[in-house]
């Protein structure tokens, strides 16, 4: 998924816009923001693949990112 717009409100992805829970503190460059999202899809398909994500929040954490069926 590719980050198109950020702002310290929000960060677009693709067509779907998502709010921090908190604004941020500084400005993220839309280089800086793809690498955390990819970073945080290789954590989420890292931790699919040891089986630790269990409850529900994750599976949807993980459906959502599109990196896979949680087990």
């Amino acid at each position: 998924m590719k980050v198109s717009k950020v702002t310290r409100k929000y960060f677009v992805l693709e067509d779907e816009k998502i709010y921090f829970s908190d604004p941020l503190d500084h400005d993220l460059t839309i280089k800086e923001m793809q690498k955390l999202w990819d970073d945080a899809n290789a954590y989420i398909n890292n931790l699919i693949a040891k089986g630790k994500i269990t409850n529900g929040r994750n599976r949807n954490m993980a459906a959502r990112a599109k990196v896979g069926p949680a087990s």
